[in-house]
């Protein structure tokens, strides 16, 4: 029997024949690179099928074995070029920003406010300078400003969040102490996801020097602890913090003191909020003995799991040396020096600047020679890295940072007046100058683009 075909049925949902001579005008036979429309909800009609275009009109030079998803379009993201800012004691460029460390161009008072100078540190300055005055945090550089004046107003933070330059917050008096204008921000660093600060109420040669630390967690200060004393006791008074380190669960605080013993204290906790002028947040960890009582920390740096901190001789004497001690973090108050400084010589010290490639980098100074020195501990062995013999005039240390697999210490003129200061890098196991005879604050930090 052969088969009805009726003509034009397909029209109405039913394909009923393949003949050319049954079908509409018009009706599409045959096609190529077409495929059946693919928005939902749309009636079905056709579209071009997606073809390949060239990505690049260089040929590989061999065979491609594979390919990987990669997003070319118009949104794929930039990448982040890491940069560097360092701050100079200049009132109408007080910064500096370099891309790769070699070519530096100034930045304007206008576009960053100009950092906290050293003159606001008084006689806690001394052959060192607090070197912890500038951090990136919450997608902005903070640091500490100079816009205040010593005893009528208060110190203050600003941040440059790559566009503009605000005020952050200003520190509020002691309602312990009494002091109504604190002297100077002393050190800032990262705990926990808060930005701590730490604060110099009173002048550094006083008899009951008083500071703080206070904890910003981008929208409120508040102060960690309204003095220092060590918990559990009525010991107050104990300096004034300088250096802070954080390991993550607790923060750890180089003091200084006049004329007395240099300690380290330790957060009972992480955070212990509510902290009343009586309560006591802090656990001594490193005192040092009182025959050595005239060695002031001037830094705290982890390294392989323990924590290390550094010395300043104010004094010259019969065993007053500048050391590098270690502070085992593991075997609980067990304190052992790791390097011993110059005898007898006033005003010598180490600082810490950096770990870096696997090693500990801290600065050295010899008040009786002028020796400048970048000394390497690699966990077993401590070498001298680097004599400044270039720059005599210099004496003090500022921070380290690490940009672009690099490393950058800046050194200023021990007066911090002079204009012989200088940025020493190490690339590749060499040391070189990449900027010289400018007057540097010792404040250099890394934006990450």
């Amino acid at each position: 029997m052969k088969k009805l075909a009726v003509p034009n049925l397909g029209a109405i949902g039913v394909r009923t024949t393949d003949n050319p001579l049954s079908q509409s005008d018009g009706t599409l036979t045959k096609s190529q690179n077409a495929l059946p429309g693919q928005v939902p909800g749309d009636s079905p009609g056709l579209e071009t099928r997606p073809g390949l275009v060239e990505v690049t009109p260089t040929a590989a030079s061999g065979a491609i074995s594979s390919l990987y998803p990669f997003n070319f379009g118009a949104t794929s993201p930039v990448p982040k070029v890491p940069s560097l800012l360092v701050a100079v004691e200049d009132a109408s460029n007080p910064w500096m920003t370099s891309l790769n460390g070699t070519t530096w161009a100034n930045v304007p008072v206008a576009t960053i406010a100009r950092a906290q100078s050293e003159s606001k540190l008084g006689t806690l300055a001394g052959p060192i300078t607090c070197n912890q005055g500038a951090v990136w945090y919450k997608g902005a550089l903070h640091y500490i400003s100079d816009g205040y004046t010593l005893g009528a107003s208060a110190p203050t933070v600003r941040k440059w969040d790559g566009s503009t330059d605000t005020l952050v917050f200003t520190i509020p008096p002691n309602p312990t102490s009494g002091i109504t204008y604190p002297q100077a921000v002393t050190a800032l660093c990262i705990h926990a996801g808060y930005l701590m600060v730490a604060v110099m109420e009173s002048a550094f040669d006083t008899a009951s020097p008083y500071g703080r630390v206070f904890c910003w967690d981008g929208t409120t200060l508040w102060p960690f602890c309204n003095r220092f004393g060590l918990a559990g006791t009525s010991t107050v008074n104990l300096g004034i913090p300088f250096a802070l380190v954080s390991n993550g669960c607790s923060l750890f605080v180089g003091m200084q003191k006049w004329q007395d013993e240099g300690r380290v204290l330790q957060s009972r906790a992480a955070f212990e909020l509510g902290i009343d002028s009586t309560s006591f947040a802090w656990l001594l960890v490193a005192p040092f003995a009182s025959t050595y009582n005239d060695e002031l920390v001037t830094g705290v740096i982890l390294y392989k799991g323990d924590l290390y901190f550094t010395t300043w001789v104010w004094t010259s004497g019969a065993g007053i040396t500048p050391k590098v001690y270690c502070l085992s973090l593991t075997a609980t108050g067990l304190v052992t020096t790791s390097l011993t400084g110059p005898a007898s010589t006033t005003n010598s010290y180490f600082c810490p600047l950096a770990v870096y490639g696997g090693n500990l980098y801290v600065g050295a100074y010899n008040q009786g020679t002028g020796a400048l020195e970048i000394k390497k501990f690699d966990g077993a062995t401590w070498t001298t890295d680097l004599t400044v013999s270039a720059h005599a005039a210099l004496a003090r240390f500022g921070n380290a940072v690490e940009c672009n697999s690099d490393l950058y210490v800046v050194v200023a003129q021990n007066d911090g007046a002079g204009t012989a200061g200088t940025i020493c890098r190490l690339h590749s196991g060499a040391w070189t100058y990449v900027n010289d005879a400018k007057n540097f604050r010792g404040f250099i930090a890394v934006n990450p683009g």
